[in-house]
């Protein structure tokens, strides 16, 4: 089985070419992902050529879980179908389990050096995070978990999120209050939880926890829900720089109706082959 492992600011992936209904790989995702007996990822991303959109994928997290939607992985897959000719185009539709996405492909000398995707309209009603709520939406509201008590937004990109906004995040150690976040009973399907602050000149800069895969270096989701969240509470205006740990992404989103468009690179690290008795 071939594979390339690439990875959007941090967070990597299995990239295998497979069939949309193939059962295997959200047992393969645990052992594969393993960074000290496996290849070593967040998740495993399955894709091909799709039969309306140019491509589908599927994601799994590295516990075996499956998401809905990936910012970061679809910003590989964009660089990957490029540059492998699977599909030579610079707009490329994609379709996940979150609904189909558009990519801009910023192309020099045959290479992808950025893409840009549009993430769709973010879903601001509880009941469709899901989250159980006592108003319709929880923007700006009080919870307490892992013993914090803290103000969060609810915003779903395909996937839950809850945007927590702090005057200072270097300092937490997720590994430790995450999983408080990620199983907090509000939430029948787990969150991913992003911590923020706001920056002097007006940037954000997040780390983020994700259901499924502990904190990861970068989250594509995570921050269109951050971009969300910030515009909600007038924190920034309509775009927005937000850094992660490997580098930013620039964020854009015109308000309610209107999709949230996310702008950053992919890096193609390597290609290899899975042995049989690894699977």
């Amino acid at each position: 089985m071939r594979f390339a492992k690439m990875h959007g600011l941090g967070n990597d992936f299995i990239m295998i070419q497979g069939e949309w209904d193939d059962p295997r790989y959200g047992a393969l995702a645990v052992p594969l992902c393993d960074r000290f007996t496996g290849i070593g990822a967040d998740g495993i991303i399955v894709y091909g050529l799709g039969r309306e959109a140019d491509l589908y994928m599927r994601i799994y997290n590295s516990d075996g879980s499956e998401a809905k939607m990936c910012g970061n992985a679809t910003r590989c897959l964009g660089k990957l179908a490029y540059e492998s000719g699977l599909v030579k185009k610079e707009i490329i539709t994609v379709d996940t389990q979150g609904g189909r996405k558009v990519l801009e492909l910023r192309v020099k000398d045959g290479v992808v050096y950025s893409v840009r995707v549009n993430m769709g309209v973010p879903i601001l009603e509880c009941a469709r995070i899901p989250a159980l709520c006592d108003a319709p939406r929880f923007v700006d509201m009080p919870y307490t978990a892992s013993g914090m008590g803290v103000r969060g937004t609810l915003v779903n990109m395909g996937n839950p999120h809850s945007v927590v906004f702090l005057e200072d995040i270097a300092a937490l150690d997720l590994g430790a209050i995450g999983p408080g976040f990620e199983r907090h009973p509000m939430f029948p399907d787990r969150i991913n939880t992003e911590f923020v602050q706001v920056e002097p000149d007006g940037s954000l800069t997040m780390r983020v926890y994700e259901r499924g895969a502990g904190e990861t270096m970068a989250c594509g989701t995570g921050a269109c829900a951050v971009m969300v969240a910030a515009r909600l509470l007038q924190k920034v205006g309509n775009t927005a720089r937000i850094h992660l740990t490997k580098g930013d992404l620039l964020l854009s989103w015109a308000g309610e109706g209107e999709p949230v468009y996310m702008e950053g690179p992919a890096a193609w690290v390597y290609d290899g082959i899975l042995r049989e008795e690894s699977r």
